[in-house]
């Protein structure tokens, strides 16, 4: 226990904790205390449940998530009964505190389990790191605006960094030590975290057992122990949960509803029958449920696992940063199976190849890989063959055979200086090294969606000419290369763990994907929400990792090489002034991608910025005005924070702005839709028919971005093509048209994106 609590106050981690208070501190005064990008729903969800577990009544809830906010004791309670809800908890403390706006749980979530996450990641990281790495991979979690920042200012998200890296750090503390303090200490983990969302606890669960067994090699005894405590932990959150579920509907029912939601959510081949069954079953229960229904089975196959990966994640980045990314991979799962093979065989690395040989082989590769980059753009990411010469592929076809083979003889000279004779070991693994790298270019189109390359392509990569990238293409592959063939090892650190630690989390993630692939995409993935991004930024932390070593490496070696060539003839340094210059220009290559790959990933985060403010629901604040409170409103999106700002009702209805008018008492009005409205007293209460207000709001997302930037106008993306906005807008056809209602608009957002705007009804005509 001492030592899994001991802390030692490095410089980097000094350096990560003034980086994180001060660049937070930033981000939430410039987003008003109330940022909001994709999604921030789930902090106003968290700041009603611990309201209800202050005020309300739990011999009714029997402590349960109470999803309802109404001023009518007969309105509650409405259960969210599909999993635990641990982040609630510590949002009633906070609550109980005093912090009782959005704004002040942000906050304090973000400056207290927010900030022990990094601290986790970061202990977690030099543990099976170094420093240096650890602050690296620390730094991009902290600047990854879409899979990781926006969600660590949603105080039900930020446990997601929590609960993964307390787990990774509980998996070496049992390792360590099995002492009575730590196994208690791993099962309260594990228990709090199996009373949350279980789609992710079993993720980090798996991921931790297995990672527990590589570190452990495989010592199925520790392993079995450690697998113990998880199922022990994970037993008595869901006993908890399980037994105020059976308290509140009955043992049966509580089965009946895991079983409709785990089926509904992966295996509904017949929506319209799962619906029905559904819909019977929870509003008979007053139970909340969303109702994203999907077939898991659509999702079981190779191809689309893989863009789970590459669409919904490296895609963000971009996929010209991708491939940069895997060029470091692979290279360096190519120099660690040249190292296992050089330590199984001495003939192996003592078999020397001709240069002659050496040299046709590697021109055949790299002939193949130029073709692969130049005949279209495909290493973009990118179908069509947009942006290149027409005639393009006829002169490289030409010229290629000649510039492979100069790009050959200069490798084999910058790697080897007098040598004639390669090792074989080191010529399989240059050609295996540029073969794999060509092959992932032409499945790269495959993997990315062209449907958003506006965004990935256009904003992202085009501050580039799409030959600057090709001919970075060609410095990359060049430099590992030479790194391959001089037979040094620029990773100065072992990533043993590391590997371990991504392996595990892969296998966590496919055992994920096979049980539940319907959650995981609606979930997940479709949201951008904190899945897969624990993998993702490590490899790229990686990545960049080895792009910096190698040019500290090659800097390293230019200024050794000069030192040794000082004290030698006139004639010997003149003679040897090429090799000399071919390395300080290796040199100044590696530099010079080491800066362009990190001017791309802060070059990627600004332009998300600023494409996606986080200050995009400032409007809310309106609503704590005199005026608005002890009103009731309807929307098309989520309107629980709505409702906790006014103080009153509110419900969901997205069919309301874009169905048909209907005609009541001679007059036309929208045909309201109660599915969402889960109030217990929805068939006694007759006010929730005529709200107060309306508010349209359409939250930013990859999709209605895109449109902007494609100047198009989609009505799914719009308030102002919203029926209800439109036709309250148009006064002169209002006032032609008497027997429509007439409605008010009395805010509405001013820019030319028109995400929100909020309409007074009217229902005095009726």
């Amino acid at each position: 226990m001492k030592k899994f609590m001991k802390v030692r106050y490095d410089n980097s981690m000094m350096a990560l904790f003034f980086i994180y208070v001060l660049g937070f501190w930033a981000f939430l005064h410039y987003s008003g205390y109330l940022p909001y990008i994709f999604d921030n729903n789930e902090t106003y969800s968290s700041l009603v449940h611990a309201y209800n577990m202050y005020f309300g009544d739990w011999s009714k809830s029997y402590g349960l998530t109470d999803e309802a906010f109404s001023p009518f004791p007969d309105a509650h309670p409405t259960i969210h009964t599909h999993q635990g809800n641990w982040p609630r908890i510590f949002a009633f403390i906070l609550f109980a505190l005093g912090a009782r706006t959005a704004e002040s749980q942000i906050v304090l979530h973000v400056y207290t389990v927010g900030l022990i996450a990094i601290f986790l990641a970061y202990k977690f990281f030099v543990r099976i790191t170094n420093k240096k790495f650890a602050f690296l991979a620390c730094l991009l979690f902290l600047t990854d605006y879409i899979l990781f920042t926006q969600w660590h200012v949603v105080t039900y998200r930020v446990w997601h960094c929590f609960f993964i890296f307390s787990s990774m750090n509980c998996v070496h503390m049992f390792n360590d030590n099995d002492s009575k303090t730590n196994k208690i200490i791993i099962l309260l983990n594990f228990a709090t975290l199996f009373y949350w969302e279980l789609v992710f606890c079993f993720y980090i669960s798996v991921w931790s057992l297995v990672y527990y067994s590589l570190i452990s090699n495989i010592n199925l005894k520790k392993t079995f122990k450690f697998g113990c405590l998880i199922a022990a932990g994970g037993a008595v959150g869901l006993v908890v949960l399980f037994t105020q579920l059976s308290m509140f509907m009955g043992f049966t029912n509580a089965i009946q509803d895991y079983y409709l939601t785990f089926f509904a959510r992966n295996f509904a081949q017949d929506h319209s029958m799962y619906r029905q069954a559904m819909t019977d079953f929870y509003a008979d229960k007053d139970i909340a449920f969303f109702y994203n229904i999907s077939d898991g089975a659509a999702y079981k196959t190779l191809p689309i696992f893989l863009q789970s990966f590459f669409r919904y994640g490296f895609q963000i980045y971009s996929p010209i940063f991708t491939l940069f990314v895997f060029s470091s991979i692979t290279w360096a799962c190519v120099f660690y199976l040249r190292g296992k093979l050089l330590s199984l065989s001495v003939n192996i690395s003592s078999k020397m190849c001709g240069k002659n040989i050496s040299v046709s082989i590697t021109t055949i590769s790299l002939l193949l890989f130029i073709i692969s980059i130049c005949i279209d753009n495909r290493f973009l990411g990118l179908n069509s063959e947009s942006g290149f010469y027409e005639l393009a592929p006829v002169s490289i076809l030409i010229i290629s055979p000649i510039i492979s083979l100069f790009l050959t003889r200069l490798l084999f000279s910058l790697a080897t200086p007098l040598s004639q004779n390669i090792r074989l070991v080191d010529l399989a693994s240059l050609n295996l090294y540029i073969l794999v790298f060509s092959s992932a270019v032409w499945l790269m189109s495959g993997l990315y969606s062209d449907y958003y390359s506006v965004i990935w392509y256009t904003e992202l990569t085009k501050y580039l000419p799409d030959f600057v990238w090709r001919i970075l293409v060609f410095v990359n592959v060049f430099l590992f290369g030479v790194a391959i063939l001089i037979n040094r090892d620029l990773i100065s650190f072992k990533t043993d763990l590391l590997k371990k630690y991504l392996i595990s989390g892969l296998v966590g993630y496919s055992v994920i994907y096979i049980l539940s692939p319907g959650y995981l995409f609606t979930g997940y993935l479709t949201r951008n929400a904190p899945f897969i991004v624990f993998m993702l930024v490590c490899i790229t932390s990686l990545s960049l990792f080895i792009f910096s070593q190698l040019a500290v490496t090659q800097i390293q070696f230019c200024a050794l090489y000069k030192h040794l060539l000082r004290p030698a003839p006139f004639y010997i340094r003149f003679k040897n002034l090429e090799k000399y210059i071919l390395i300080l220009l290796a040199g100044i290559s590696s530099l010079i991608m080491c800066l362009v790959l990190a001017f791309h990933w802060f070059h990627t985060q600004y332009v998300y910025l600023k494409i996606f403010p986080p200050n995009s629901v400032e409007f809310m604040k309106l609503l704590r005005q005199p005026e608005y409170q002890g009103k009731s409103f309807v929307s098309n999106s989520y309107s629980l924070p709505f409702a906790y700002e006014t103080k009153y009702w509110s419900y969901t209805d997205p069919k309301y702005g874009a169905g048909e008018s209907i005609l009541i008492n001679n007059r036309y009005c929208g045909n309201l839709d109660f599915e969402y409205l889960w109030y217990k007293n929805k068939a006694s209460y007759e006010g929730y028919r005529h709200p107060d207000f309306y508010v349209c709001f359409v939250p930013s997302s990859f999709d209605s971005i895109r449109d902007v930037l494609l100047g198009k106008i989609n009505d799914n993306n719009l308030c102002f093509s919203n029926r209800v906005i439109m036709h309250v807008k148009n006064a002169s056809y209002n006032l032609n048209k008497p027997n429509y209602l007439q409605h008010k608009l009395i805010a509405v957002d001013s820019s030319t994106v028109g995400k929100w705007a909020i309409v007074e009804y009217n229902w005095g005509a009726l």
